[in-house]
């Protein structure tokens, strides 16, 4: 189900953010210890929803996702550094 669903996204975002903090590192670039305070009120969102959590999760990752998207359009002729 969702949270299944949201498990395996977790564990997958989680690997993605171990390879982008050493990639940062790696430029000598300092990585924030903790989340910014939006996020965190989403996760106590998320560890708060019971009977709701499938909603609750649907409706931040829609959210999340938009916003990328703005992100990407926004940011003109792409990303700028090495890979």
């Amino acid at each position: 189900g969702v949270k299944d669903f949201a498990s395996m996204m977790l564990a997958d975002h989680g690997s993605s953010s171990d390879k982008l903090k050493a990639a940062a590192q790696a430029q000598q670039l300092t990585v924030p210890a903790a989340m910014m305070p939006q996020h965190q009120a989403l996760l106590d969102e998320l560890r708060s929803a019971t009977d709701n959590f499938d909603e609750v999760y649907a409706r931040q990752q829609v959210a999340a996702h938009e916003q990328a998207l703005q992100l990407m359009r926004a940011y003109p002729g792409g990303a700028t550094g090495a890979a």
